[in-house]
């Protein structure tokens, strides 16, 4: 038996574009169109103007010495001290790291040992 001759073999039909599709993507969306557009006056200059008053506002709080932290510290804790410490840090304006470093300092400071 003998297969169809190479002439015979049907050749797969051309792939028909639009006219919108021939001429490519076209023009992106204004910017304000687009999904999760940020409103204009709140643009990164407002962004970083607020960060530096909020700096100032804390480097005016007495805060516990910073040192350069290499080491972890991984412990378990309950949902429920967790999102008490978590509000308890919020609440002081400080890093949950910071507030652990001041109750410690304090806890040192009345158990000399």
């Amino acid at each position: 038996m003998q297969g169809p001759k190479d002439s015979q073999l049907s050749k797969p039909a051309p792939i028909r574009r639009t006219r919108q599709q021939a001429a490519g993507k076209g023009a992106p969306p204004s910017p304000t169109d687009t999904l999760g557009a940020i409103p204009a006056e709140s643009g990164p200059r407002d962004q970083k103007a607020s960060n530096k008053a909020k700096e100032k506002e804390r480097s005016a709080t007495p805060k516990a010495p910073t040192k350069q932290r290499t080491e972890p510290l991984n412990f378990r804790v309950t949902p429920e001290f967790r999102r008490a410490f978590k509000r308890a840090a919020a609440a002081e304006d400080c890093k949950k790291v910071e507030l652990l470093e001041r109750i410690f300092a304090d806890w040192r400071a009345r158990n000399p040992s």
